[in-house]
Formats: C-alpha cells, sequence, structure tokens
C-alpha cells in the first residue's frame, strides 16, 4: 500500500528566484551531462521500532521544506544557464509511506538512491517510509547535492527526529537551526581558490 500525503495549508505559497553558486553551477553543468548518474545525490535512512503517525509526520515535514528553502529549489535553464528557483512549499510533497518486505528493503532504499532527479521541475528531495512486516519502519530521504549535502541531510534527520517527538507529546516544534547553505559554502571555497589551489582545482575541472 501506498500512501502519498498532501501539502498543508498555511505553508510558503509564492515561487522566488534566487542567485546560483559557483559551486551550485559545476553541479548544474555536471548534471545536465550526466541526467543519469547517481554520484551527486545523498541519502540517509533511520530505522524505528514503530511506525510514524501519517499526520505528525505531515506537520513535522513540511515545517522543514517551509523553513529550509533550499529544500525547494529547482534549477532552470537560462540561456544556457542556471537559475535557481525557490518553489511554493504546497508544490513540493511531503513524504510517501509503502509497505514491504524485509527482503525488498536493500533494493528500495537503493532505488530510492538512484532515481533520476529533475533538476529544473523538482522536486530535489524525496522523504520515503517503508513499513515492515515486523511493525517497524525506515524512513529515508534521498536529495540531489545541489541541495543539500551529506552533513546538511544528518542534521536535517536528527532535527525530524526530534521534531517528531516533541508533536507526539504535543509541544512545539524544536527551533530549526539554519542547516547551512551553498551561499556560505561559495563564500569560503572562493576564498581557498583564491589562494595556491586555484590552479589546481581549474586543471581538474578542465579535465
Amino acid at each position: 500500500m501506498s500512501t502519498p500525503l498532501t501539502t498543508g495549508s498555511g505553508w510558503a505559497t509564492a515561487e522566488t528566484t534566487r542567485g546560483v553558486t559557483a559551486t551550485q553551477q559545476a553541479m548544474w553543468f555536471d548534471a545536465r551531462h550526466d541526467p543519469d548518474s547517481v554520484h551527486l545525490h545523498v541519502s540517509f535512512a533511520v530505522r524505528l521500532d514503530a511506525p510514524v503517525d501519517p499526520g505528525h509526520a505531515d506537520t513535522v515535514i513540511h515545517h522543514a521544506i517551509d523553513e529550509f528553502d533550499d529544500l525547494r529549489s529547482v534549477f532552470v535553464d537560462v540561456d544556457g544557464r542556471p537559475e535557481r528557483r525557490i518553489l511554493a512549499a504546497r508544490d513540493v510533497p511531503a513524504w510517501r509511506c509503502d509497505e514491504i518486505s524485509a527482503d525488498d528493503l536493500d533494493d528500495a532504499l537503493r532505488e530510492l538512491h538512484g532515481a533520476p532527479f529533475d533538476v529544473e521541475n523538482g522536486p530535489l528531495i524525496r522523504f520515503q517510509g517503508y513499513l515492515l512486516p515486523d511493525g517497524s519502519m525506515v524512513v529515508a530521504i534521498a536529495a540531489h547535492h545541489l541541495v543539500v549535502d551529506l552533513w546538511t541531510i544528518g542534521l536535517l534527520g536528527a532535527w525530524l527526529g526530534q521534531a517528531y517527538a516533541a508533536v507526539r507529546r504535543g509541544e512545539p516544534l524544536p527551533p530549526l537551526r539554519r542547516l547551512g547553505s551553498f551561499d556560505r559554502h561559495d563564500e569560503i571555497e572562493s576564498m581557498r581558490l583564491s589562494g595556491s589551489d586555484r590552479a589546481a582545482a581549474v586543471e581538474h575541472w578542465r579535465t
């Protein structure tokens, strides 16, 4: 059984446009050159002892999507260059939940990680639950590196767990601290590449 959850009301509703960092430009060109490659995919999974309540999960995931606009980013082609657009939260599906056998779990996780992302239309992140016959659940996140990195997705997974527990207890959601952004990452990279590493980096990306 597959249960897609719909977006809620009261979330960010307007699509906006943002700048693209040099790092994101490089990854965008890479993704355009080889759209079926998985080397820019990032994933995370955790096994829980009991199923997740769909309503609580919907609340928590939509809060993250609404607050962290990188999760709503898509990258469109404008005259051969990427332009980053931020989708309204209502246009980003929250998650899916599928019943699955233990024998099929590994294949399902590989499929989630390897499924292509549409960088122009999104979404560039997927939230997926797998309900196992023993009553446990695996919650997985897969995303394109254009919007998260491995460190960020780990922090996101940890926050989702804390937030879900708070919702179950009827408590306010914990603060969603800024998980990081490519703007700051690009600033650090620019500082690094202004030094002796620049020539080596340029030669790497040319070959």
